[in-house]
């Protein structure tokens, strides 16, 4: 069994539906606030900066918060909208 097939096992059993966020989502270059993207972020940068809103913060919480959105857009059909 793939990890895959074991989530989705699991989500039936407990009545969950599986979400699965497409492999090239930019979701580390996705502002968690306002919903921009940016062309590049490098590797080595450490925190997210966002010049359309100023906002900054810790790439990882931005990446964690980002895909936390797309998943609810997903559940609820809805358009991908980060909290202002």
């Amino acid at each position: 069994m793939s990890f895959v097939d074991r989530r989705e096992y699991k989500c039936e059993l407990y009545g969950s539906k599986l979400i699965i966020v497409d492999r090239w989502f930019p979701s580390s270059k996705t502002c968690s606030r306002c919903g921009t993207v940016k062309e590049s972020l490098l590797l080595s940068e450490r925190v997210f900066n966002c010049e359309h809103c100023n906002f900054s913060c810790d790439c990882s919480a931005t990446l964690a918060r980002t895909r936390f959105e797309c998943s609810i857009k997903f559940s609820y059909g809805g358009q991908f909208a980060p909290q202002r």
